[in-house]
């Protein structure tokens, strides 16, 4: 499950992750199609808002990565 896929499962849209982290939208639109990822300090507070694990954050990045690595 991709980053993506993980915020639509929980019914979280870009703009509401934007603005709690205080961010701009095309942020996180650039880490759900891998131009880049969040700095790992982050991680807790977008775990937070999709009222997840931190671990599945990371998973969820981690299963892009190995899409794109594939289609390559």
């Amino acid at each position: 499950m991709t980053f993506k896929d993980l915020r639509r499962g929980k019914k979280v849209g870009q703009k509401q992750i934007s603005n709690e982290l205080h961010c701009h939208q095309s942020l996180i639109s650039k880490w759900e199609n891998g131009i880049c990822q969040p700095s790992i300090g982050i991680l807790p507070k977008i775990a937070k808002i999709l009222n997840c694990s931190v671990e599945e954050v990371v998973l969820s990045f981690c299963e892009k990565e190995k899409k794109m690595a594939q289609e390559a």
